[in-house]
């Protein structure tokens, strides 16, 4: 609603805003005094130095990470997968289906509040039945939802695709953490760094090729070769077990 009357310059600096001031409710709010030991400037210099030597133990660490590892890559197969839908979606819900921008405003919001409201629920789920099954339920529903989608006549349609989306979400979201903490190993700080490098470089090149793809195929093949990654992160993470085995 905000693009038509402000520009997409000053809403994009509203999201900046906004991230600034959750910034320092963290910093004032949520930090303890052993935090200011290090700056951030300090930091940015001991990660420098330690790169190179992660990048040289990467293999020994993916060894060593054993269950931890298998999930991280269906995981990041799983992204890899979502990420490229990415721009695919765009170009359909904006090209193909001729979305106005309030219209597409009020679809991202209808999926962020079933997000929202299905958190804590499934939650409970997940403490109750375990993570393995939450999560797998949630991946297939991310697999539905990108053929669904591609299959929507008009925008009235998108309402439920969007509806579809936000529950996917809620699954994964509930049950990524409590999972990811039962495979961990005890060098937690390493093997949360190992995910965000794998899940990263998916989310990083997926989009990439779900682009180049819509672009120079068609939308329709683009969209069913992501959800062909999405079914083959399901098939991965599902010979990975719910804890780590000692």
């Amino acid at each position: 609603m905000l693009i038509p009357v402000i520009g997409y310059k000053f809403t994009l600096l509203g999201y900046t805003v906004v991230y600034f001031l959750l910034f320092l409710i963290i910093k004032k709010t949520l930090s303890s005094p052993s935090d200011s030991e290090y700056g951030f400037v300090t930091l940015l210099r001991m990660a420098s130095r330690e790169l190179k030597t992660s990048l040289r133990n990467l293999r020994l660490v993916f060894k060593e990470g054993g269950d931890y590892t298998d999930w991280c890559i269906g995981m990041s197969v799983r992204g890899f997968g979502i990420a490229m839908f990415g721009p695919i979606l765009t170009i359909f819900l904006v090209n193909v289906l001729k979305a106005s921008k309030p219209q597409i405003g009020v679809f991202n919001s209808i999926a962020f509040a079933v997000r929202l409201a299905g958190g804590p629920p499934l939650g409970v789920v997940v403490d109750k039945y375990g993570p393995k099954r939450v999560m797998i339920i949630g991946m297939f529903l991310a697999f539905i939802h990108t053929l669904v989608f591609m299959i929507s006549p008009e925008l009235s349609y998108l309402i439920s695709v969007y509806v579809l989306s936000g529950l996917y979400w809620a699954f994964i979201n509930s049950a990524w953490f409590a999972w990811q903490m039962n495979l961990i190993p005890k060098q937690r700080g390493l093997y949360a760094g190992l995910l965000g490098f794998i899940n990263g470089i998916s989310w990083a090149f997926g989009p990439l090729l779900g682009g180049f793809l819509g672009d120079n195929i068609s939308l329709v093949i683009s969209a069913v070769i992501s959800s062909s990654f999405v079914l083959a992160g399901i098939f991965l993470i599902r010979r990975v077990p719910e804890t780590h085995a000692e």
